[in-house]
């Protein structure tokens, strides 16, 4: 998966606790309304950015063991003398990687 087609992607939204900061932020309402008294408390939003930084981490995370075990793979055909190189597949590669640029 390419780093780019992450951002093609519907952007992560946390609604673990959505439910529960709702409900809170609706008692807390219902409260000042009863007793007439107001008062004021932070709140904290993470950013549209934000959020795509850390899937693009978990991405990066979960990728680096499935490359790890593809170095190790390759390593072990190169010590045996197996590895052969799908010159195919390298021009198509670089055929691709010159249209995105």
């Amino acid at each position: 998966m390419k780093i780019a087609d992450i951002f093609k992607q519907q952007p992560v939204v946390d609604r673990s606790q959505q439910g529960t900061t709702q409900r809170a932020a609706q008692e807390k309402a219902a409260q000042e309304q009863q007793t007439g008294a107001t008062s004021s408390s932070d709140t904290v939003t993470i950013s549209s950015r934000a959020r795509s930084f850390a899937a693009v981490s978990r991405v990066l995370a979960e990728d680096e063991s499935a490359r790890s075990a593809r170095v190790q793979e390759l390593k072990e055909q190169v010590d045996a003398g197996s590895f052969e190189v799908e010159s195919e597949k390298v021009a198509e590669s670089i055929v691709a990687f010159a249209n995105d640029v």
